[in-house]
């Protein structure tokens, strides 16, 4: 029995859907579960930004404004360095976006440097040399450079 090509071309077909649909199916299903993730990650995006806070309590200087934190850091970079027996050359505050930023310069001997700036970023509230530059000059180190505190 010949079967007329209309017939054939019908039976060649059907098995060619048949074939793609597992495929075509998983293709569906992966763009069904794209759509759902960007629809989510959209949302979250739109969601205003989280109300807690970004360090643990203490860690962060309390302050009602950028220029009263970076007011607060100044004066307590200058009484670290006082007590360390530095000699303060210059403490500054600078503008910043988010964390009160402060350009300070002290000088003495090296001991008393390091040691300053180990103390001021193991100390609470949180502050970290965002740049720094040590020179030597005869006996006295100086020690310059960027530090920033967190702000809340």
């Amino acid at each position: 029995m010949k079967l007329p090509p209309l017939t054939l071309g019908a039976l060649v077909g059907l098995s060619a859907a048949a074939l793609l649909a597992i495929p075509a199916a998983d293709a569906l299903r992966d763009l069904r579960a794209a759509r759902a993730e960007r629809a989510t990650l959209a949302q979250i995006a739109a969601d205003p930004s989280p109300s807690r806070a970004i360090v643990i309590d203490g860690d962060a200087t309390s302050a009602r404004d950028a220029g009263t934190a970076a007011d607060r850091l100044a004066v307590r970079v200058r009484a670290e360095a006082t007590k360390a027996g530095l000699l303060v050359e210059a403490v500054t505050p600078a503008p910043s976006a988010g964390l009160a930023r402060v350009r300070v310069t002290v000088s003495g001997k090296e001991d008393a440097v390091i040691g300053f700036a180990d103390t001021l970023e193991r100390a609470r509230p949180l502050a970290r040399f965002a740049a720094w530059q040590i020179t030597a000059k005869g006996g006295t180190v100086t020690l310059s450079g960027e530090v920033v505190s967190p702000w809340q």
